[in-house]
């Protein structure tokens, strides 16, 4: 479960008071009580307690800071350099490039025919003579542009 809030902390707490001290108990309590929050079970609410008694109850996670000569770092950063396109799924990799603003770029294309394209000019050169047909000074009130979304 992720960090719970001060106030979830201390209903938490409240709850596996009034169960005695038994966690699976409180963990059913709680989900009875509050239905719309995060539902701990025995185990965090374990942990809750701990970290309450050894006076803990804000969890300070530790950045990992890496050193810039670590061969991991080197490894990642070079990869990454030499193949931009490479997926950084991988955590080590993904926390190593984050501490270093390093962000790969992937190319998607995007431009290319489909064939749907080839019809839609035909259909707009289609209606453009219609157009004529029924006015023949239609196109002096057209702007035209160089580019072209059909």
């Amino acid at each position: 479960m992720a960090d719970c809030t001060p106030l979830e902390i201390v209903d938490i707490l409240l709850v596996l008071g009034e169960s005695f001290g038994s966690y699976r108990e409180a963990a059913r309590l709680y989900q009875n009580r509050y239905p719309n929050r995060r539902h701990p079970n025995a185990s965090v609410i374990r942990t809750l307690k701990i970290r309450a008694q050894q006076g803990q109850l804000i969890r300070r996670r530790a950045k990992r800071d890496y050193d810039v000569d670590d061969v991991r770092v080197l490894a990642v950063l070079a990869t990454v350099n030499i193949n931009p396109h490479i997926s950084t799924r991988i955590s080590q990799r993904t926390v190593v490039l984050k501490n270093k603003s390093y962000h790969p770029y992937h190319i998607t294309l995007t431009q290319f025919l489909t064939p749907n394209d080839i019809r839609r000019p035909v259909l707009f050169c289609q209606w453009a003579e219609r157009m004529i047909v029924h006015d023949a000074n239609f196109f002096k009130y057209v702007l035209f542009s160089d580019e072209s979304t059909f």
